[in-house]
C-alpha cells in the first residue's frame, strides 16, 4: 500500500510541475517574442520546460543516434505520439532546432497557444486538407 501512495504522490507532485513549469514557460515564451522572431528563444524554453518534466515524471530518457546529422540538411522526425512524453523526449532528444506541426485548436488556448505561436510551430486545420499542406509549404 505504501508503493502505491508513493506513486500517487509523485503523480501530484508531476501534476503540480506541470502546471506551474508550463504556465512560467508560456508566459516567458510570450515575452520573448518582440525580442526574438525566430523562435529560438521558446526552443531553449521548450528543451527546459521538457527536462523538467521528464525529471518530475521520472522517466530516464535514453538517446541513440546512428549517424551524424548534416547541419545543413532539413529532416522531417515522425513520432508515434502515444502519450504526451513524445514531445519532452523529442525536445531533448533531437539536437537540431525543430518545431512541431499541431492541429490548429491548440493555438487557441490560452498561454500554451500563445507560447507556441511565439516558437513559430505550424499549426494547420485537418477538416481541410489543402488548407493544411498550405500551413506547411512557407
Amino acid at each position: 500500500m505504501i508503493l502505491g501512495g508513493v506513486a500517487v504522490f509523485r503523480s501530484l507532485v508531476h501534476l503540480l510541475f506541470f502546471i506551474v513549469v508550463t504556465i512560467l514557460g508560456a508566459l516567458a515564451a510570450i515575452v520573448s517574442f518582440p525580442f526574438d522572431r525566430s523562435g529560438d528563444t521558446v526552443l531553449r524554453l521548450a528543451r527546459l520546460w521538457s527536462r523538467v518534466l521528464l525529471w518530475t515524471a521520472g522517466v530516464d530518457l535514453k538517446v541513440r543516434i546512428d549517424g551524424a546529422l548534416d547541419p545543413h540538411e532539413p529532416y522531417v522526425f515522425v513520432a508515434n505520439h502515444l502519450s504526451t512524453v513524445d514531445i519532452w523526449a523529442l525536445f531533448v532528444a533531437i539536437p537540431r532546432p525543430i518545431r512541431f506541426i499541431a492541429k490548429k485548436q491548440l493555438g487557441q488556448i490560452p498561454l500554451f497557444g500563445w507560447a507556441m505561436a511565439a516558437g513559430r510551430f505550424i499549426f494547420i486545420d485537418r477538416k481541410i486538407p489543402a488548407a493544411a499542406r498550405r500551413s506547411i509549404e512557407y
